[in-house]
């Protein structure tokens, strides 16, 4: 693998180097004046000697190996993280700073797995994916659960793309707390308009690439966890409705939310469709 494969100046862009006619501070020290230069896609610090090029760059600024900092470039970073099952309790996990991972949506990635598996297999719109911050590597998608303000990191959910049935199929970082999905929505939702509740992010992906306003539980045993001011939000608007998975779960997940929301509308899927993803699905096949 040659080292000259990779951009510096795009590299360090998603570090958050802004480079200025080639110089930039250099973030190992505490540099007040301009004193990194990129020229020949290495770079140089002419302060505290250090260089190299894209790979040593991510490596020192992100404390990695050799190979997480190859991981990072290809595909930002996803597979330096910890997994947490999303059955598991996060409570019994030590609390995460989630500002270390804001670069992975500052700009994110989609890989040509992962543009596969959204747009060719699930269908979904691009602007959507594009609009709640989805990114990608070889492996997985990055999901990002947002505060209300559409900035504030509440948590951070693996999807897996692979085969591997020893890999779960979602998880959050470890640390990480469930929470409810696409919540900036909330800020922007009208008093006569639908709100669609659905359970997990991939069938919220398809409700909002359907036009629908909608936000996900991660899971009915998860529903607990999550945050009992935003729940009070939900519950005081009156145009609420759920498409449930076609399983016990999904039911169960109903129930709960009805005895909490009992203006909740329930609509059944068409026979042969499990969640609404499938069924959005077969209406773009």
């Amino acid at each position: 693998m040659k080292q000259h494969r990779y951009d510096i100046h795009q590299v360090a862009h998603r570090l958050g180097i802004r480079i200025q006619r080639n110089k930039a501070l250099c973030p190992i020290h505490n540099d007040h004046r301009p004193s990194m230069t990129f020229r020949n896609n290495r770079f140089r610090c002419w302060s505290c000697s250090i260089s190299g090029d894209a790979i040593d760059l991510v490596r020192m600024v992100m404390k990695l190996s050799y190979i997480e900092a190859i991981d990072w470039i290809e595909g930002n970073g996803i597979g330096t993280c910890n997994h947490l099952s999303a059955a598991s309790n996060p409570t019994t996990s030590k609390p995460i700073n989630l500002d270390q991972y804001s670069y992975l949506f500052a700009n994110p990635i989609i890989t040509n797995r992962a543009a596969g598996f959204l747009f060719d297999q699930r269908r979904l719109d691009k602007t959507v994916v594009s609009d709640l911050h989805l990114s990608s590597n070889h492996t997985h998608i990055a999901i990002p659960y947002f505060d209300l303000d559409g900035h504030t990191l509440l948590s951070i959910q693996w999807r897996y793309l692979g085969c591997d049935p020893s890999v779960p199929r979602f998880s959050f970082v470890r640390g990480c707390r469930p929470a409810i999905y696409n919540l900036p929505v909330l800020a922007t939702l009208q008093n006569a308009e639908d709100l669609y509740i659905a359970e997990g992010s991939s069938d919220c992906w398809a409700l909002l690439s359907a036009g629908m306003k909608a936000i996900a539980i991660p899971s009915a045993t998860l529903l607990k966890t999550c945050q009992a001011g935003y729940m009070d939000m939900i519950r005081h608007h009156r145009h609420l409705h759920i498409y449930p998975d076609a399983d016990m779960p999904g039911m169960k997940l109903y129930q709960e939310l009805k005895q909490q929301l009992p203006q909740l509308v329930m609509h059944s899927l068409p026979e042969g469709c499990k969640d609404y993803a499938d069924f959005y699905k077969q209406g773009k096949d």
